[in-house]
């Protein structure tokens, strides 16, 4: 959505090659919905008079070229467009545009621009004064509202600056954030059908303490998170754990045994996870050295690297919590060897692991804001196609994650910053059609202004499908450090950070269509009598065709599950000049125009003497018993039965949620929990799954519950599955938490097993949230309480 045009597209008009004055790119993006966008930058003036800065008028200015000034800023920054006092540009769009910020070269007091734009057809101009000094090679102007200006209509930016501007007031703007306003909602494109989740979460650090102490002692020098830290992290939905450890503290010895008591800790940390139904991305945090020597060198060869990760690979393979290898943290300073090495640990995983995805860290420090620059040659090959490439993004001038200078003071700060920063990290990861991952980003608890940037960071990455995690929890952090977001008072206390991580930042894509395929001979497909199979190619190898026969003929169209909604509908012929132009098709939906008998239909004609591929019909707001109908009557040539297509959009689609009782079946994030003791049993084969859960009647209490993953906030359908019998409750009780409050039910589950049971509606916040769900318990039963499925339906 937030998509930033950067002046490295347009160098060719700034720059005065060939005397060009007029450049146009187009910019096709996935988080844009995949539009095309066209940029055009036009009509560079000098001459304008700016005796009212208010009203520049450049009836009497001249054209010119722009010059352009520096290089090696990073992608998409290579130059700088400069224009001095009385100069004017103009560009325009192709969307309805809103502008967030200007990026500038250094400037200093007493400049300024005039901007004239158009909003809604209405004529609109302001001026904008930058009123501060600053030196650094860069900085944003953020405006103090979006300028939103209308599709192909020009956006004039004259220089106004005062005379006693330096330099004659000289500006170099670097470039623009923009934000596209667009028609229909934008989707994240996946590279591929790979089985990639988007995550959230957080690193609990901890384990790669006291680099001064290695390998050092366990709960002295270095700690492992608690269940109380899952707990926490759980209940605020960041279902994402970066677990950081040591390499020194795994295996102490090169190409040697991994130690037993550090793997175990390790597992035993992976398994609190895996018991709250989260992930843990196990992160090597030794910013590619081992014990202070770097990786590639003569006394680390590459070999132990992949040695180390290998047998890492062999202790992890399977385990369902594992959501990838950090093979390292940070890697820095390596002169070069890092993709070598990087490669190395890759195929040391994958000697024993073919299934997990493999997260691989950029070098140096990960930056994102240079990203593409320094990891121009880390092209890894991975054999099962899993990698994922990390960066890390602070949002303080310098990207190291200090703060030294507060908001205020801080020259390249505003609330876009972190999209800024993470620029060079995306086009890259574009560029290579590759998946990404920011292993860290942190900001100061104390300024809220901080917390805004992060969000709008974070809403970008879930554009982008890009996974994240906060930098850093851990229960061993001082109450003064400024980027933790560990809870206070036994974890009761939220840091300030936690209301925008807790926030569910995944981004659900939108173009989720379903596609539904009746093929003549299909089930859903029917016909009256007269039609003749022909041999010839059609959809799927055949198709019916009426003979050029007249006689009323029909062929219809229906699926069996058509899911209420708008739907699209497309229709399969092989276009010959013998067929019909004017067969009559009838889309059979609730707002038809038409009535035949009760049912309401839309006509359309359809000229069959040309096709050879799916036709569009047209969208409809379909119900389970819409259809499709074609006719022969009145045809003037052959009429071609052969296959239609209903594409049920995402606008629509259904958004369901099962969470069963067996958490291996719980691939979303979603979870249980339970108190007491329960059995998994199949001896009533009425379940969804592999099994369902009982109690035996007990005098103690028994409860179950079911954690959603809310894919977006709203209202949905809670049903329940059960294994039937006699000997069951008649009164289960059953609570569902929503939004709202709570609401408690008494389910006979003595019937009606093997299907979903509405229980009601109810309103639910989006995310993993530990208040909501669904908890049945065995509290006054009467007979043996199941606990096996819930189903939530948006509606």
């Amino acid at each position: 959505m937030l998509t930033k045009f950067d002046h490295n597209h347009i160098d060719s008009q700034w720059n005065g090659e060939d005397g060009d004055v007029t450049f146009s790119a187009t910019l096709i993006y996935p988080d844009n919905g995949g539009t095309p966008v066209l940029f055009q930058f036009t009509d560079a003036k000098t001459g304008v008079d700016i005796t009212n800065p208010s009203s520049p008028d450049s009836s009497n200015a001249t054209s010119t070229v722009f010059g352009f000034e520096g290089t090696g800023f990073g992608p998409g920054v290579s130059s700088v467009g400069r224009f001095s006092r009385g100069e004017q540009f103009s560009f325009q769009c192709d969307h309805r545009i809103y502008i967030e910020d200007i990026k500038f070269r250094e400037y200093t007091e007493d400049e300024a621009i005039h901007v004239a734009w158009t909003d809604n057809g209405e004529a609109q101009s302001a001026v904008f004064t930058l009123d501060e000094v600053h030196s650094r090679a860069e900085y944003v102007y953020e405006l103090p509202t979006p300028l939103i200006a209308d599709a192909n209509t020009p956006i004039i930016i004259s220089n106004v600056s005062a005379a006693s501007a330096h330099y004659d007031g000289l500006l170099r703007v670097e470039s623009l954030l923009v934000n596209l306003v667009l028609d229909a909602d934008p989707y994240f494109e996946h590279p591929s059908d790979d089985g990639f989740v988007q995550m959230f979460g957080v690193n609990l650090a901890g384990a790669e303490f006291t680099t001064s102490a290695m390998p050092g002692t366990f709960g002295t020098h270095y700690f492992y998170p608690s269940a109380a830290d899952f707990d926490y992290y759980q209940s605020k939905g960041l279902n994402l754990i970066r677990l950081p450890f040591r390499w020194e503290r795994l295996q102490p010895t090169p190409n040697s045994p991994l130690n037993s008591a550090e793997l175990d800790r390790l597992q035993q940390t992976v398994a609190l996870a895996d018991a709250r139904g989260m992930k843990v991305i196990l992160d090597m945090h030794n910013y590619a050295r081992y014990y202070g020597e770097l990786i590639g060198s003569a006394n680390v060869p590459n070999s132990a690297y992949e040695d180390v990760w290998a047998r890492i690979a062999d202790s992890f393979e399977g385990n369902s919590a594992i959501y990838g290898y950090g093979i390292m943290n940070e890697p820095h300073n390596t002169n070069g060897q890092w993709p070598a090495a990087a490669q190395a640990a890759v195929d040391g995983i994958r000697s024993e692991d073919a299934n997990t995805w493999i997260i691989v860290a950029g070098d140096g420090w990960s930056g994102s804001a240079n990203w593409a620059v320094i990891n121009e040659n880390l092209n890894i090959t991975d054999s099962s196609d899993l990698a994922i490439y990390e960066a890390h993004c602070y949002l303080d001038w310098d990207r190291n994650g200090v703060y030294a200078e507060d908001y205020d003071e801080d020259p390249l700060v505003s609330s876009n910053v972190g999209i800024y920063q993470l620029h060079s990290f995306v086009q890259w990861l574009k560029d290579n059609n590759a998946r990404g991952f920011v292993g860290e980003y942190g900001v100061p608890y104390d300024d809220d202004r901080w917390h805004i940037a992060l969000e709008k960071m974070l809403r970008h990455m879930g554009t982008q499908g890009i996974s994240g995690t906060y930098w850093a929890g851990g229960a061993y952090w001082t109450a003064s450090e400024p980027l933790s977001c560990q809870p206070r008072d036994n974890y009761t206390t939220d840091r300030p950070h936690m209301q925008v991580l807790e926030q569910d930042f995944a981004f659900y894509e939108q173009n989720n269509s379903v596609d539904i395929i009746i093929d003549d001979g299909d089930l859903g497909f029917s016909t009256s009598s007269g039609w003749y199979l022909s041999s010839l190619p059609g959809y799927d190898g055949d198709y019916l065709h009426d003979n050029n026969s007249g006689g009323s003929k029909w062929a219809k169209w229906q699926p069996e599950s058509l899911t209420p909604g708008n739907t699209e509908i497309y229709l399969y012929w092989i276009g010959n000049p013998n067929r019909a132009d004017n067969a009559s098709l009838r889309v059979y939906h609730p707002a038809g125009a038409n009535n035949d008998n009760g049912e309401l239909y839309d006509t359309f004609v359809i000229d069959m003497q040309v096709g050879g591929d799916w036709s569009y019909i047209g969208e409809f707001t379909m119900d389970e018993n819409s259809y499709v109908r074609l006719l022969n009557d009145g045809a003037n040539g052959y009429v071609i039965a052969d296959a239609a297509l209903f594409r049920q959009t995402g606008s629509t689609a259904s958004v369901e949620v099962v969470v069963d009782n067996n958490n291996n079946e719980n691939l979303d994030g979603s979870y249980t929990t339970k108190l007491g003791t329960w059995f998994a049993s199949t001896s009533i084969e009425e379940y969804h799954g592999v099994d369902y859960d009982h109690e035996w009647n007990s005098s103690q209490l028994r409860t179950f519950s079911f954690i959603p993953n809310i894919p977006t906030a709203g209202t949905y359908d809670v049903y329940l599955n059960w294994a039937s019998h006699a000997n069951r409750a008649s009164n289960a009780k059953t609570i569902v938490n929503h939004a709202n409050g709570s609401d408690e039910f008494a389910v006979d589950q003595r019937t009606s097993g093997g299907q979903w049971n509405l229980l009601g509606s109810f309103d639910f916040e989006s995310g993993v949230i530990a208040s909501q769900g669904v908890i049945i318990s065995n509290d006054g039963a009467d007979g043996i309480v199941v606990a096996d499925a819930i189903l939530f339906v948006k509606n």
